[in-house]
C-alpha cells in the first residue's frame, strides 16, 4: 500500500488510502446507494452476510424504484446478470443453526441459488468452530467499492432516518409492520475496497474450494447520491477470526477497540446492539478512572428481544452496568435508548449499529457487536479510521453530531454547540431529550435474574473463544486399530467407490437442480397412492443420505405431500433409516475418508463414551459439526453402537424435524391467514426444540462437573 500504517492502523490486518468514504445512516440511505452500485456492476459482486433474504427490497426512501429494474433482491440479481454477460454474483451466507430458522427465509440456498441464473452462485459458510457464526455485512462491487457495516441484506432492516412511528413503508414481505430500525453502513473505495475484495475472494475459496479471480473495469460504481465525507483518508481493515484448521486466531477488532479506548481524552460515542464484552468494559472503566474529563455514551436497545437474548445479552449487560455503578462512574458512563412518540406512547427505535467514535480521532464501523463472541469467536470484519488531518477530524465530529441529533430530534448545530461548550456533555444532552424524539436513559436494574442458569447459558451463547465440546467427553476412547483382512479391505474399497460414485452423480450432474421441496414434493405426488408416497419418501431419505442430499429439503417435502402429522412420522423414520444406512457404510470405510472433516470436529465423536453415546449424539445433532450424512459416516468409524447412535439421533433430531415439518406445511398459511391452532403448533415445536437443546446442555454440564469433582 502507498502509505505506511500509523498508530492504531498498525493493529489492522491491512491498511491503505481511501479516495472516498461516506457513511450511510439507516436502511433507506444504504439500500438506495447500494442499488445504484449494483446497477453499475460490470464483472463482480460479492455479498457476504449473516443473513441474506431474496425478498429484501433494495430501494431508497421512495417505495418504488424508477430505473426499470425489479425492487426485490432475487429478481434484481437475475436482471443484472441477464443484461450484463460478464457479471458474476457470489453470495456467502452463514450456514446457520436451526435456532434462527423462524427468523429467516426458509431454504435460502433454494431461493438465491437454484431460483437464479448460473452466474448467481450462493455458498453456505460453516468454516469456523462449533457455536460460531459468519457475521459479516459486506458487499464488494467490481473490486472498486465496498459497503461494510451493520446492515444485512435481509428483511425488517429498511427505515428512514425520520424513524416515523407508523411508517406504512416499513413492512415485511407478509405486509406486517415492524418497529423503527436504526443502523449504519459505510461505502469506501480505493485501497481499502481492494483489500476487502481480496478478503472476499479468500473467503470464497475457503468456503467453496474454488478460486475467484480479481477483475478490472473502467466504470465507477460509486453511488452518485452519496457524498464522500472523507477524501484521501487512511483506513484499515480489522478482523475477528477464531482458530480453525489452518486459520490462526485473529482479534484485530478487539485490539483496535482497546487501543482507541486507552487514548481517549474527552468523549467516546458508541452505537451497538449489545454490550457484554468484558475486555471492552474493563478498558472503558480503567480509562474513565484515569481521566476525570472523559465521558462515554452508549446508544443501544433498552431490552434485548426474546427470552434467550434476555438471559444472555441482557443479563451480561446488567453485570457490566453493575460494575460501572459500583465504580461510581454512572454519571460519566451512560446507556441510552432512542425513542419516538407513537400516538402519545413511547416507541423504541431498534439500534442494530456497530459503531464507535473516540474523540475526533478514531472511528470504527463494521459487523462486530460489543459482545464477547464478536471479540474472539464469530467471523467479523470492520473498517477503522485513524485521523490526523483537520478535515478528517472534523468529519468524525460531524458524524457523531449527526447521529446524536437524529436520536434527539435536533439539528446538528444544536449538538455541535453542546460539544463546543466547556464542561460535561452528558448532562447537557440529558436536558435536550424531552421531545417527541429523544434519548432515554437506561438504568441499571439490580433485579435482573443472574444465577447459575443464566451464567451457564451465557457461557454457551456468548463465549470469548470457541467452545470445545470435546471437554464434555474428556474420558475419551481408545479406538482399536483393526487389522485389515483381504475381505475387509475389498469391502471397504467397494463401499468407498460406491460413495464416491454417488457423490460424483450429485456433484457433477443436473440432479442437484432438483434439491428443493417443491421438486421433491411434485415427484412424490406423482407416485400415485398415499402408501406409494410413504414408501417412496422413505426410499428417497436413504438414497438422499448416501448422495449427501440436504435432509432439511426432504423433511420439508414430506410435510408438503403428507401433511404435518404423517409428514413428521415419515420424516422422522426416514431420517433414522438414512442415518442407519450411512452409519453402516461408515463402518466399512477407511478412517482416512473422513480427513476432510476438521480434526477438532472429528474428536467430538471419537471421544464420545459408549455409556453416554445417546447424550453425546443428541448434543452433536444440535450443533453444526458437519453435514447430516457426514456425521453419520463419521459415527460409523467410532466404537459407538448402532442402537445408541440411533437413539441419540432420534432425541436430537425430533424437535428440529417437528419445526421443519410444521414450517413446510403451515408457514405460508400462518403468514397469510394465521389461526390459533397453527400458531400454537409452531410455538410448541420451537419451545420443544429449545427445551431439548437446553436440557441436553444441562446434562452435558453435569457430566463435566462430575468429571471435575471426581
Amino acid at each position: 500500500m502507498s502509505d505506511e500504517p500509523r498508530d492504531w492502523l498498525r493493529l489492522c490486518w491491512r491498511s491503505g488510502r481511501a479516495h472516498r468514504l461516506a457513511l450511510l445512516v439507516d436502511g433507506a440511505e444504504y439500500f438506495g446507494a447500494l442499488r445504484e452500485s449494483l446497477l453499475a456492476a460490470e464483472k463482480s459482486i460479492f455479498i457476504i452476510g449473516w443473513d441474506v433474504d431474496s425478498r429484501t427490497r433494495i430501494t431508497g426512501a421512495s417505495e418504488e424504484p424508477d430505473d426499470g429494474a425489479p425492487a426485490d433482491l432475487r429478481p434484481l440479481l437475475c436482471e443484472l446478470v441477464g443484461r450484463t454477460p460478464e457479471l458474476n454474483v457470489r453470495i456467502i451466507l452463514w450456514d446457520y443453526s436451526l435456532l434462527y430458522s423462524l427468523e429467516r427465509e426458509l431454504l435460502p440456498k433454494f431461493a438465491l441459488g437454484w431460483r437464479t441464473p448460473d452466474r448467481v452462485d450462493i455458498a453456505l459458510d460453516s468454516q469456523f468452530p462449533i457455536g460460531a457464526s459468519q457475521h459479516h455485512k459486506l458487499v464488494v462491487i467490481d473490486d472498486k467499492i465496498a459497503y461494510i457495516g451493520g446492515l444485512d441484506l435481509t428483511i425488517r432492516r429498511w427505515d428512514t432516518s425520520e424513524h416515523l412511528a407508523n411508517d406504512p413503508r416499513r413492512v415485511d414481505p407478509s405486509g406486517k409492520s415492524y418497529s423503527p430500525f436504526h443502523d449504519i453502513q459505510a461505502v469506501v473505495d480505493g485501497e481499502p475496497a481492494q483489500i476487502l475484495a481480496e478478503y472476499c475472494r479468500d473467503r470464497w475459496r475457503r468456503v467453496t474450494g474454488s478460486p475467484a479471480g480479481s477483475v478490472q473495469t473502467e466504470s465507477d460504481p460509486w453511488p452518485a447520491r452519496s457524498q464522500a465525507i472523507f477524501e484521501e483518508v487512511p483506513a484499515g481493515i480489522a478482523r475477528t477470526l477464531a482458530a480453525y484448521d489452518d486459520q490462526e486466531e485473529t482479534r484485530e477488532v478487539e485490539e483496535n477497540y482497546l487501543a482507541a479506548i486507552s487514548r481517549a481524552t474527552r468523549f467516546i460515542y458508541i452505537e451497538n446492539q449489545y454490550f457484554t464484552a468484558h475486555s471492552i468494559a474493563e478498558a472503558l472503566i480503567q480509562r474513565l478512572q484515569e481521566n476525570d474529563a472523559l465521558e462515554v455514551l452508549v446508544v443501544c436497545p433498552r431490552a434485548p428481544g426474546g427470552w434467550l437474548e434476555a438471559q444472555t445479552m441482557g443479563v451480561g449487560r446488567e453485570r457490566i452496568m453493575a460494575r460501572i455503578d459500583g465504580a461510581g462512574l454512572k454519571e460519566r458512563f451512560r446507556f441510552m435508548e432512542p425513542v419516538v412518540d407513537a400516538d402519545g406512547q413511547p416507541q423504541a427505535v431498534m439500534v442494530h449499529a456497530k459503531f464507535m467514535a473516540v474523540d475526533d480521532r478514531f472511528l470504527m464501523i463494521g459487523s462486530a457487536n460489543l459482545n464477547n463472541r464478536s471479540m474472539g469467536l464469530d467471523t467479523e470484519c470492520s473498517l477503522v479510521l485513524d485521523c490526523e488531518e483537520p478535515q478528517h477530524r472534523e468529519a468524525i465530529a460531524s458524524i457523531r453530531h449527526r447521529l446524536i441529533a437524529e436520536h434527539c430530534g435536533l439539528d446538528t448545530d444544536a449538538i455541535q454547540q453542546i460539544f463546543a461548550a466547556d464542561g460535561s456533555v452528558l448532562p447537557r444532552l440529558a436536558q435536550r431529550t424531552d421531545g417527541p424524539r429523544r434519548l432515554e436513559s437506561i438504568a441499571y436494574d439490580s433485579r435482573q435474574h443472574d444465577n447459575a442458569m443464566t451464567r451457564s447459558i451465557s457461557e454457551l451463547a456468548d463465549p470469548e473463544e470457541p467452545v470445545d465440546l470435546t471437554k464434555y467427553f474428556e474420558d475419551g476412547l481408545d479406538v482399536a486399530k483393526n487389522r485389515l483382512t483381504r475381505t475387509r479391505l475389498l469391502g471397504m474399497t467397494a463401499s468407498l467407490a460406491a460413495v464416491a460414485a454417488l457423490w460424483a452423480i450429485w456433484r457433477f450432474t443436473r440432479i442437484g437442480q432438483f434439491a428443493d421441496p417443491a421438486s421433491v414434493a411434485s415427484f412424490l405426488d406423482g407416485i400415485g397412492s398415499n402408501w406409494g408416497s410413504v414408501f417412496a419418501t422413505l426410499g428417497i431419505f436413504v438414497v438422499g443420505g448416501l448422495l449427501f442430499f440436504p435432509v432439511t429439503v426432504l423433511i420439508a417435502a414430506s410435510a408438503i405431500v403428507l401433511g404435518p402429522w404423517l409428514g413428521f412420522g415419515i420424516a422422522f423414520l426416514g431420517t433414522l433409516l438414512s442415518a442407519a444406512v450411512c452409519f453402516a457404510v461408515g463402518r466399512r470405510l477407511h478412517p482416512s475418508v473422513a480427513r476432510w472433516i476438521p480434526q477438532s470436529n472429528r474428536r467430538i465423536l471419537d471421544r464420545a463414551l459408549k455409556d453416554r453415546a445417546v447424550t453425546a449424539v443428541a448434543i452433536i445433532r444440535n450443533v453444526p459439526i458437519a453435514p447430516f450424512s457426514a456425521v453419520n459416516l463419521l459415527a460409523g468409524q467410532t466404537p459407538i453402537g448402532l442402537l445408541p447412535f440411533l437413539l441419540g439421533t432420534a432425541v436430537g433430531m425430533a424437535p428440529g424435524i417437528a419445526v421443519l415439518t410444521l414450517m413446510g406445511d403451515r408457514l405460508r398459511v400462518l403468514w397469510s391467514d394465521p389461526t390459533a391452532g397453527n400458531v400454537l403448533l409452531l410455538i410448541g415445536a420451537v419451545v420443544a426444540w429449545i427445551v431439548v437443546a437446553l436440557s441436553l446442555q444441562a446434562v452435558a454440564n453435569k457430566v463435566k462437573q462430575k468429571k471435575r469433582n471426581g
